[in-house]
């Protein structure tokens, strides 16, 4: 494409004939002929316009002002359909949306077991897993995003399923991206550190659901008043009693616990009927996700989850009680340089249900690990603080008897921990199952 081509995009005018073979993101990219785009924040912005210019950049289109650049207001808000404007990318497959405060992984997860025996399927996600697009974010940058669906189209799938987080809403990461379906989890309250407000975190994501007005919505059946006006909205009913699953009058058979997963089972439930792929059988066979309300050992009885919202941390803990009905040892930490207001909930919840409490690092990042467990320790009588935590999943595991559960949570399969300048590989899995070993259970 031309430069006057990308740049009446923008609605200016240009006689520049040099042909354009790529845009970019990165200013490390090194090409021919590209165009960088500029959407980083204002302090860092000269270095990456020098670097791009360094690696031969033809033009910069930043949304920061600066005399090397062409500057364009909306650039971030804009992108995704410049990316595909300039690349003439045409999407064969269908694309499934999930949105809420929690299940939005494991959702996923089911979405992609109840389709693939027929269908060819992928997700993203940030974590391992088979048959799927991995990105460190839960909602890619549009430019990744941009690779995972030309690989998609590559592979000929028949659907890919996302997760559209609030901050990738509200960060354009989803701006001019058509879906066909779109699930609402749950409506709960999470990331009030980016979004200010409840009502703020609530708005962005009922906005992006309305804002979709060709996608076909399944919503539970407690948040339909948002979105009485949609006639593109399914409603999903469902009613859970002693831990099992009816549907339109009939129970639906599963291995699976937890209210979580059975909501989960509903919506998927909801979808392969109305695509006319409702099959009993698919459903009852599907299994948990790891990492995501998993019992991963059942003598001693260990259960790992990835809860890292006050809501999902409350439920999981709660339940588990409940199903399980014994004492509680709980191992948990919370994020640095996130919503710092959960980590007194978390110590409310903990102190509430746990009789031993041991709290550890989840990914401190910036933040000094001993201020985030002081934090969460103000509400919380009795507890250890070991703050490696193989060491602790390793004393939790030793406590155990037979009156006793190990609930671990904050991290599910996550290979790392993040501290501020480094990685520390540590995954919940492997060290219970070397735990194990060594203690010969």
């Amino acid at each position: 494409m031309k430069v006057k081509d990308v740049l009446i995009f923008f609605k200016i005018s240009s006689e520049d004939i040099t042909e354009i073979k790529d845009l970019s993101d990165d200013s490390s990219f090194n090409s021919s002929s590209w165009i960088y785009i500029n959407v980083s924040r204002s302090e860092n912005s000269s270095k990456y316009i020098n670097e791009a210019l360094e690696n031969n950049a033809y033009l910069v289109l930043s949304s920061n002002k600066n005399p090397k650049v062409i500057y364009i207001e909306n650039l971030e808000e804009n992108l995704n359909s410049l990316i595909y404007y300039f690349y003439s990318f045409k999407r064969k497959f269908k694309l499934i949306g999930i949105t809420g405060t929690n299940g939005k992984s494991s959702l996923s997860n089911f979405l992609k077991q109840s389709l693939k025996k027929k269908y060819k399927v992928r997700n993203i996600t940030t974590i391992k897993e088979k048959d799927s697009f991995q990105n460190e974010l839960t909602t890619p940058k549009c430019f990744d995003l941009y690779k995972i669906f030309k690989s998609a189209n590559n592979l000929n799938l028949d659907y890919l399923i996302m997760e559209v987080s609030s901050i990738g809403i509200a960060k354009f990461r989803v701006n001019d991206i058509i879906f066909d379906y779109i699930f609402l989890t749950n409506l709960y309250v999470d990331h009030l550190d980016f979004h200010k407000s409840i009502k703020n975190y609530h708005n962005i994501k009922i906005n992006f659901i309305k804002g979709q007005t060709q996608a076909l919505k399944f919503i539970p059946y407690d948040l339909n008043n948002k979105f009485k006006k949609d006639k593109n909205v399914k409603i999903v009913n469902y009613k859970i009693e002693n831990n099992e699953l009816f549907i339109e009058n009939q129970k639906i058979k599963t291995n699976l616990v937890y209210r979580t997963n059975l909501i989960n089972l509903a919506f998927c439930y909801y979808f392969l009927k109305q695509i006319n792929e409702l099959d009993i059988n698919v459903l009852s066979n599907i299994h948990p996700f790891k990492g995501r309300l998993d019992v991963v050992n059942k003598n001693p009885l260990i259960i790992i989850d990835y809860a890292h919202s006050a809501s999902s941390f409350e439920n999981v803990v709660r339940e588990t009680k409940v199903i399980f009905n014994r004492k509680m040892i709980l191992i948990f930490g919370s994020g640095g340089d996130r919503d710092k207001s959960k980590r007194k909930e978390y110590g409310k919840i903990a102190n509430k249900y746990a009789s031993k409490i041991i709290l550890t690092n989840d990914n401190p990042r910036s933040e000094d690990p001993k201020k985030i467990i002081e934090d969460i320790s103000k509400e919380i009588k009795e507890y250890e603080v070991i703050l490696d935590r193989k060491k602790a999943i390793k004393r939790g595991i030793e406590l155990l008897t037979d009156d006793y559960l190990l609930l671990i949570l904050g991290k599910g399969n996550e290979d790392f921990i993040q501290f501020k300048d480094y990685k520390v590989y540590s995954n919940d899995y492997v060290e219970v199952e070397k735990c194990l070993k060594t203690l010969m259970y």
